[in-house]
């Protein structure tokens, strides 16, 4: 139970990575703070998990004034914030000659300016025991582009440099800041571009050739690797970039 008595806001909590990482810290005694868009969802999470360790908060991470206001609820439900997890996300494609403004700007918002926000809101609560926690999740799209994904790519990239100057300013008050680059995961980020469910399984597959494993990597294993990296095992660990990738960027 390493994560006793510590409390972890987590974005994009409803599904895929997020939920795997609420559940695998509610397994390790944490409490946490489920942060996204549709309540259902975030209040589904919190049935499977134990009680009185689950807050759904609904807010769009990429709108300052409901930022604030989540991690105040925060703060006045569970009293502290130790770590923070910026996992929401969207995928936004497009290329750079045509990718319309308003598209652009949506791709920031949601990966970049989200993350961003949340980071800023948090870390003076991060600050008071000199071992808080910021870990995003970012992708190998952010390392290394491919075509029509521009916006996402760009965001990505953004993410990881954000990290990075964040870990150095932060490094003094004690706060490690870390990022995550997963290859493709078998997410609803993915799942949602097959239209006929019949086609899935195929496409989960063809996704995972791409990859020297063989296959798409399991949200369960993205969210053991951001444990990890939250805990004290790896206290001496910070501004570092991860690949969790089944091998994807060798090629």
């Amino acid at each position: 139970m390493q994560f006793s008595g510590k409390v972890i806001l987590v974005s994009g909590a409803g599904s895929g990575i997020g939920r795997a990482t609420a559940e695998a810290f509610a397994a390790e005694g944490g409490r946490v703070a489920l942060l996204g868009r549709t309540r259902s969802k975030l209040e589904e999470v919190a049935a499977g998990l134990p009680p009185d360790c689950a807050l759904p908060v609904v807010a769009r991470h990429e709108d300052p004034a409901e930022v604030t206001q989540a991690v105040r609820t925060v703060l006045e439900s569970f009293g502290r914030l130790d770590v923070l997890i910026n996992n929401a996300g969207a995928y936004t494609g497009g290329s750079a000659s045509e990718t319309s403004l308003e598209d652009w700007n949506q791709g920031l918002a949601v990966n970049l300016t989200g993350p961003y926000l949340l980071t800023q809101e948090a870390l003076p609560h991060l600050r008071h025991d000199r071992k808080g926690v910021v870990i995003n999740i970012a992708s190998t799209l952010g390392i290394k582009p491919i075509p029509e994904a521009t916006p996402y790519c760009v965001a990505k990239a953004g993410l990881i440099m954000l990290t990075r100057a964040t870990a150095l300013e932060e490094a003094k008050n004690g706060v490690r800041v870390n990022v995550l680059c997963p290859g493709v995961v078998d997410t609803p980020i993915h799942r949602q571009r097959v239209d006929d469910p019949a086609h899935l399984g195929a496409f989960l597959k063809e996704l995972g050739d791409l990859h020297p494993l063989g296959r798409v990597g399991e949200p369960a294993e993205i969210a053991a690797l951001v444990l990890f990296l939250a805990s004290d095992a790896s206290a001496w660990t910070t501004g570092a970039v991860f690949t969790i990738d089944g091998g994807i960027l060798l090629g």
